[in-house]
């Protein structure tokens, strides 16, 4: 009885940490060109962080507008000259959000490479941590059902 019980507590932790996820990374590069713009979107849920970077080629200047809007169209970051640019935001609320690449005004097509990451939390901690923090409940207790089992033998 108590190897049924230890096999399952451990199939269970390992179930558990098998479903540990790193935040979700995303690398692009795509052409806007002269007097467009490209839209980008990400589904997001609320208390979800984005952090990334921007970098324009072409043209004499290699810059571009790039700005991000909310579900309801609010502009959440604005970098009216970007070239080599950091950015980050926090979701306000669940749902689409919009990666503006405004080459408008220029008369020369641009390269544009954009790397983010995206931080989702549970219950306002990390996804990684809350998950960590379930495992080491579940195995606890998992322990103390094994121990109280032993004892009562």
């Amino acid at each position: 009885m108590k190897t049924c019980w230890l096999v399952v507590t451990s199939l269970l932790l390992l179930f558990c940490a098998s479903t540990i996820g790193a935040a979700d990374a995303t690398s692009q590069t795509f052409t806007v060109p002269a007097g467009e713009e490209k839209i980008k979107i990400i589904g997001l849920n609320e208390g979800d962080v984005v952090y990334g970077r921007i970098v324009i080629l072409g043209g004499s200047d290699n810059e571009i507008k790039f700005y991000v809007t909310d579900p309801n169209g609010n502009v959440v970051a604005r970098f009216e000259r970007a070239s080599a640019t950091d950015f980050g935001f926090t979701a306000s609320r669940t749902g689409t959000y919009s990666l503006h690449f405004d080459n408008t005004l220029s008369d020369s097509d641009k390269t544009v490479t954009i790397n983010y990451d995206v931080q989702h939390y549970i219950l306002g901690m990390p996804q990684e941590y809350f998950y960590v923090f379930v495992v080491l409940f579940i195995g606890l207790v998992g322990v103390m059902v094994f121990v109280a089992m032993a004892r009562a033998q």
